[in-house]
């Protein structure tokens, strides 16, 4: 809760096929804003790398590039509190990986919440906090090291840690 209110955040489904419906990418990001921030939105394009694709049908693009104008679109609405994003890094190559991480670093330093969930170790050691969850709730709430380190949770989880992960948060 937020001063008492459920918190306005934005959300970015693992599929961008189920939230992505318009003829172009300007289209997309653009829907239904009646006055829209045009640096904002020339600003998206270039961090997310779809500046070639202004006028490029949604469903025409990568995986990984729908993965991004979902996000524009999010983004663009400005959330009062931040993001939840669905697998994130689905689709993305490293650079991609690279830039989005950087992008949502930015978001939290703003002073917004960014949540995650993913399958992605290697995006989950990244972040401030790791929750591990189980078919019974929370199996461990910490700090990625910590959280990694515990055996016991994973296990629970029926899950292995990598030893690359273990070796890095070590």
């Amino acid at each position: 809760m937020v001063n008492g209110r459920s918190p306005q955040l934005g959300l970015v489904f693992q599929n961008p096929d189920l939230q992505l419906f318009n003829p172009s990418v300007r289209e997309e990001i653009l829907y239904r804003l009646p006055n829209p921030d045009m640096a904002r939105y020339c600003q998206l394009l270039a961090a997310l790398g779809l500046e070639p694709y202004e006028e490029t049908p949604p469903l025409l693009l990568s995986e990984g590039e729908k993965k991004r104008l979902a996000l524009a679109t999010v983004l663009m609405r400005q959330p009062a509190h931040g993001l939840l994003l669905d697998e994130p890094t689905l689709g993305q190559d490293a650079a991609h990986k690279t830039i989005l991480l950087r992008l949502l670093r930015q978001i939290v330093h703003s002073g917004q919440l960014v949540l995650i969930t993913t399958h992605d170790l290697a995006l989950a050691a990244q972040c401030d906090r790791l929750v591990l969850l189980g078919d019974h709730g929370i199996l461990a709430d910490g700090p990625p090291d910590v959280v990694f380190a515990d055996g016991s949770a994973w296990k629970k989880a029926g899950l292995i840690v990598p030893d690359w992960i273990r070796e890095k948060n070590n």
